[in-house]
């Protein structure tokens, strides 16, 4: 069985991005699920966003998506969960002290993966809050973005 994550290293603009996510996060929200209309949470804040950095990213990666800003504070937990239409995404953890994804009771600590959304996973942090830049991709499979990244961006 392939993992259903792969490390990337992909020469990301930090400085660039940190300070886009700093003005998105004066609009972010409490992140829904439509599956769930009941339910919010607080403690976890989502930005949609798009940029000319953004877009170079996506054509880099050859891929098409939507890209948000994700604000997790301390010690708060992502529930177990399957993303909702989303087959695939590009995540970079922004923060300067990532918390690991659990999928099948295995760790992963990353900086920046491609991770395929349809495996249930979750997240427990720590005692930073994690700023993640999430790319969801809704119409291709994680293999076939996986084939398609550029092997300069996989990490070794």
């Amino acid at each position: 069985m392939i993992d259903p994550i792969v490390y990337l290293d992909y020469p990301l603009p930090i400085e660039k991005l940190l300070f886009e996510a700093e003005e998105v996060k004066k609009s972010a929200k409490p992140y829904t699920d439509d599956r769930y209309p009941d339910q919010s949470k607080n403690d976890w804040l989502i930005g949609h966003h798009s940029s000319s950095t953004i877009d170079s990213i996506m054509d880099n990666f050859n891929i098409e998506g939507k890209a948000r800003f994700y604000w997790l504070e301390p010690y708060a937990e992502i529930p177990e969960h399957v993303d909702n239409g989303t087959k695939c995404s590009l995540n970079f953890i922004l923060s300067k002290d990532p918390a690991p994804i659990l999928i099948d009771n295995v760790e992963y600590t990353y900086k920046q993966a491609l991770l395929d959304t349809t495996v249930s996973h979750s997240v427990r942090n720590g005692d930073t809050e994690r700023l993640l830049l999430k790319i969801s991709i809704f119409h291709k499979s994680f293999f076939q973005v996986l084939r398609n990244i550029p092997d300069a961006y996989k990490r070794r």
